[in-house]
């Protein structure tokens, strides 16, 4: 097969269930991406380092639009100075 830039249906959100990671404690509601086509799973074990506690005022359907946003501010921070362009 092809390779390909990145994989759809990454982007995850919903409660922490367990927790090892020192950033995310049981119940805390988070937003980030897993691995492969996770995003579809009722559950996910996600490594925690690529996830972000969220405002609870923020329903998950719009939540999880946190995650390809990041990925743009992201991308608009390292791009170089483009005045004149």
């Amino acid at each position: 097969a092809a390779e390909k830039d990145g994989f759809p249906i990454h982007e995850i959100v919903g409660e922490v269930i367990a927790s090892r990671h020192p950033a995310h404690s049981c119940g805390d509601r988070v937003v980030g991406w897993a691995s492969g086509f996770d995003g579809l799973m009722e559950a996910v074990v996600a490594d925690g380092d690529g996830l972000a506690a969220y405002e609870a005022s923020l329903s998950p359907a719009h939540a999880v639009a946190l995650q390809p946003l990041a990925c743009v501010l992201y991308a608009a921070e390292h791009l170089p100075d483009l005045t004149g362009r």
